[in-house]
């Protein structure tokens, strides 16, 4: 009897390291004795359409294709047809959820239980893709939602020429200061999911830390993020305080 065994691949930051770490174990596998084909390659896809195949792990040394260029696909296969053994790897950098995975497949269960255990020890190792916004997206949303919307009744309550603050319109008309609040709101929501949607692309399922600095395009939007966010935003908020209140 066959056995497969699959692992979701999901959330994860993959290195130069990781790679040597999963070639490693694919090279450590029994090989056939009559070589009819090469039985592990691995098969890069480059973002210009080039793709590369290798059979030695050359691709890991230094100066070669994963340091000079910016990699969309890797994908490992080793295949032992005499002992009925096979093992894929397939990780495309991006947001890709059918295409990141590892299978192992084999005639020897103990075989597969003990690969399939490596390779999640493997992956455990690999650093998660976490980040605050993840862990706390929904109440992230809300003070989205809050800030927007807050933002909005400010602009409109000096906008029709009032010239008592927002703290003194609040207090003097409580009713109409909530039902305020929650149109505003309402309209905070669009530009809140709009936000949202730009910035879940920056922290991609799968991403490949290697290669050129330049080409790590959600590396470095998240910097110019965190940039814009430090110097533009946070002073424009605070310098909005003696304003309102």
């Amino acid at each position: 009897m066959r056995e497969t065994r699959s692992i979701d691949v999901r959330k994860k930051v993959f290195s130069k390291d990781d790679l040597r770490h999963i070639w490693s174990l694919l090279n450590s596998q029994k090989m056939p004795e009559r070589l009819y084909l090469p039985p592990l390659t691995v098969q890069i896809k480059c973002a210009d359409g080039i793709r590369y195949e290798s059979d030695n792990g050359d691709f890991l040394n230094d100066g070669n294709i994963v340091d000079l260029k910016k990699i969309k696909t890797i994908d490992f296969e080793y295949r032992n047809l005499e002992d009925d053994r096979k093992i894929s790897v397939s990780l495309t950098h991006g947001d890709s959820s059918y295409s990141n995975d590892v299978t192992i497949a084999g005639g020897d269960a103990d075989w597969v239980a003990g690969t399939f255990n490596k390779f999640q020890d493997i992956l455990a190792a690999v650093r998660p893709q976490e980040h605050w916004f993840f862990k706390n997206r929904g109440w992230f949303f809300c003070i989205e939602v809050l800030a927007f919307g807050w933002s909005l009744f400010i602009l409109a309550h000096f906008t029709i020429g009032s010239r008592n603050s927002v703290t003194e319109f609040i207090v003097s008309n409580p009713a109409n200061a909530v039902g305020n609040a929650l149109v505003f709101g309402v309209f905070g929501a669009i530009p809140a999911s709009l936000l949202q949607t730009l910035l879940l692309p920056l922290w991609p399922n799968v991403e490949f830390f290697f290669g050129p600095e330049h080409f790590q395009f959600e590396s470095l939007r998240r910097k110019r993020l965190a940039f814009f966010l430090t110097v533009v935003v946070l002073p424009s908020l605070l310098s909005l305080i003696p304003i309102v209140f």
